[in-house]
């Protein structure tokens, strides 16, 4: 399920789509070579959530794995990923981000050199509408972030990324085999479902699949999200109900990001993101509102199952 990879992606890299000078501090850190095992936790409303990811990255190509996943596997690479299921099935989409053409929110400063798993290393902060929203651990050598630290409005921890192995090298890291199905490409003209910006964050890619699942990547320059309109409400296992507005929408948090999913009046809609709490609200208030399906919809359903909460695979 397409979701899942965005959520290892989010919870991998806080901020995954930058630009400006944040992009300037963070490119070296692609290009390098290196095996890691991260650290991640994040104090939500609803607890706290903690996993542990292996990454393996060379020549441009990474690797990832996570005990949230299990078995599976996800492949990253240039405008690309493949993620691998225990059971060698795959998927594969092409991530072609157009960037931000807006001005970048954020004000990078440089904090000061310091150690890190016994390596030097150099601090970042990041400020935005005076608000400190990040701090980064880069190591010199290679231009890794070795941690990473992302803040609430009222200035509490949200999420904790830290390295606690880290070993530069070259690595050998197999290729996927690609899936038979088509490779997902961004739409070449937007279609109109999704907005050009949601409190500040600008709509990059746009996506649909043969089974009607369309989804869009929106980014302020450090924080993103996708957007899904599913053909059937995405249920969440262990999720919490939260009443607002004209409805219900179903929360859950894992380490790095959070979901929400909702009934609207043809189909489910349904939010990942790696944002802290206090931006949730701002986002939903610019998306489709809850919605029970009208009458006919709910017979159409009752007798032939169509768009019931079994969710999307």
């Amino acid at each position: 399920m397409i979701p899942i990879a965005l959520a290892v992606l989010m919870a991998l890299f806080p901020g995954g789509l930058v630009v400006a000078d944040l992009s300037g501090i963070l490119e070296r850190g692609n290009d390098a070579s290196y095996g890691a095992e991260q650290v991640v936790s994040c104090v939500t409303p609803d607890g706290v959530a903690n996993a542990i990811l292996t990454i393996e990255q060379s020549d441009g190509q990474m690797l990832v794995g996570s005990d949230a996943l299990g078995a599976t596997s996800l492949a990253l690479g240039p405008g690309d990923w493949t993620m691998t299921r225990g059971d060698g099935t795959t998927e594969h989409a092409a991530v072609m981000g157009k960037g931000i053409t807006e001005a970048d929110p954020y004000l990078v400063s440089e904090v000061g050199g310091v150690t890190f798993l016994g390596r030097e290393a150099t601090a970042y902060r990041l400020e935005r509408d005076g608000q400190v929203r990040a701090e980064l651990i880069l190591d010199d050598l290679t231009g890794v972030v070795v941690r990473s630290t992302t803040y609430g409005a009222d200035g509490a921890r949200y999420c904790l990324h830290r390295f606690i192995s880290f070993d530069p090298g070259v690595r050998e890291i197999p290729q996927p085999v690609k899936a038979d199905a088509p490779v997902l490409q961004p739409l070449d003209q937007a279609s109109g479902i999704f907005p050009e910006q949601i409190a500040g964050f600008i709509r990059l890619d746009e996506y649909e699949d043969p089974g009607g699942l369309r989804f869009t990547y929106y980014s302020d320059g450090f924080f993103s999200f996708a957007v899904f309109q599913t053909p059937a409400m995405v249920p969440l296992p262990d999720a919490v109900k939260i009443a607002r507005g004209r409805g219900d929408y179903h929360r859950t948090f894992s380490a790095g990001q959070v979901f929400y999913t909702w009934q609207v009046d043809r189909g489910g809609m349904a939010l990942v993101g790696d944002l802290p709490p206090d931006m949730h609200d701002a986002v939903l208030d610019d998306l489709p509102e809850p919605r029970q399906p009208g009458f006919f919809r709910r017979i159409w359903r009752s007798i032939f199952g169509f768009g019931s909460n079994r969710g999307v695979e």
